[in-house]
């Protein structure tokens, strides 16, 4: 047995878990797909560091809205007081303030990030030390990630503390690469994003072929800067040529196309906020007064959370909030429709009502017209047409 189940079936999220697992080295990633060589074994310790073996396991019990947030001790709004790291930052820069202290003061040793804003490779996360710089590491990616570099050095590094900062999926990945290698959780600091689906690298080729870049070679991509347009959170898209010219795009440009690039493992998905991290760290939209610059929500879940806010909190402006404010701000009832979604795949058993199969279909739709090698035609045209068939029916509708 090997993960070949899970390419097959589109689950996949290029986490690197299994690549760094695996002893024959039989896995690895290519031109953003799953390769696995006639070295394979089927030892079957892919699958069992795999977290899409771990996709749901809710079964109605607790209450779903308790599942989603997971265990809570604190919901603390933060901004960071440096200007200059917060500006540089997506949001609150609550993620680089607090890896560069740890760094700094010698409480951790080194931490694993991803650095860089070019997709014509998939992302890898580099181990950071002491004094480097973090400037590049900080701002949204919303794509597949390998931590397949830090996997590997930490199996061979197994007494160094340890920052990891990852998506729900990889963090999930990190708990059972722990578990299969016996090491000890308290040499790592799991810093956990909120996520709501990341995008296949197929939108870097969307906005290559955008208007805007007039065919020329795309250097970086950034999608979402506070240098973009205006310095207001939650910032803008940026696109940087290889000739020193960029262009600047309004953040409802990659809104627009969320669905057609959506990762499929990403719909069946419940952990939005990170519930097994330490601290779950995501853009705030609870306090109305987290000012243009935007500020983070974060959420503290373990002892171990708990002290490294302790040590940290003079970096920042804060203040507290309620499950109540968390759950309404972050849609967490919305999250429902992934339920709905994984009865479809069949990886929890019950039968999905005729709205979310509608739903459903439609994103399949989409995510199919994404795979047009005229892409950003086909989008365009598609979006369009769909624009203008609501406005037939609305007005069909008031007609009747």
């Amino acid at each position: 047995m090997n993960i070949n189940k899970i390419k097959n079936d589109n689950l996949c999220i290029q986490c690197g878990a299994c690549e760094a697992q695996c002893p024959k080295k039989a896995i690895s990633f290519q031109n953003f797909k799953t390769q696995i060589s006639s070295e394979c074994n089927d030892c079957g310790l892919c699958l069992k560091i795999c977290p899409v073996n771990q996709l749901t396991d809710y079964n109605s019990e607790p209450p779903f809205e308790d599942y989603v947030l997971g265990n809570i001790k604190k919901i603390i709004n933060v901004k960071a007081k440096n200007y200059e790291v917060l500006h540089n930052s997506s949001s609150g820069a609550f993620i680089t303030a607090t890896v560069k202290y740890l760094l700094d003061n010698n409480v951790y040793e080194s931490a694993f990030l991803v650095e860089g804003y070019n997709y014509d490779n998939q992302l890898k996360t580099k181990r950071f030390i002491k004094g480097d710089d973090l400037t590049q590491t900080a701002k949204s990616r919303y794509l597949p990630v390998s931590h397949s570099t830090a996997f590997s050095y930490i199996k061979n590094h197994k007494q160094e503390k340890i920052i990891l900062v990852c998506t729900p999926c990889c963090l999930a990945a990190f708990n059972n690469f722990i578990k299969l290698n016996n090491l000890d959780k308290n040499n790592y600091l799991l810093i956990g994003l909120f996520c709501d689906r990341v995008l296949d690298y197929d939108i870097n080729s969307y906005f290559i072929q955008h208007p805007v870049s007039k065919g020329k070679i795309l250097d970086k991509l950034y999608f979402r800067t506070k240098d973009s347009l205006s310095s207001n959170w939650p910032g803008h898209l940026k696109l940087c040529f290889k000739d020193g010219t960029q262009a600047d795009l309004d953040r409802k440009c990659r809104m627009e196309v969320k669905d057609y690039f959506t990762v499929e493992r990403c719909l069946y998905c419940l952990d939005k906020l990170n519930k097994n991290a330490d601290i779950s760290a995501g853009d705030n939209y609870i306090n109305e007064k987290r000012g243009s610059d935007g500020s983070n929500t974060i959420i503290l879940r373990t002892a171990n959370g708990e002290e490294i806010w302790q040590k940290v909190e003079n970096l920042f402006e804060f203040s507290y909030s309620t499950k109540e404010e968390l759950s309404k701000a972050q849609g967490i009832c919305l999250r429902m429709k992934n339920l709905e979604f994984a009865k479809i795949k069949g990886i929890i058993k019950g039968d999905c009502d005729k709205q979310h199969k509608k739903l459903y279909k439609e994103i399949f739709r989409k995510k199919k017209i994404a795979k047009n090698k005229n892409i950003y035609s086909a989008i365009q045209f598609d979006i369009k047409f769909q624009n203008f068939k609501n406005d037939i029916k609305k007005k069909f509708f008031h007609k009747s």
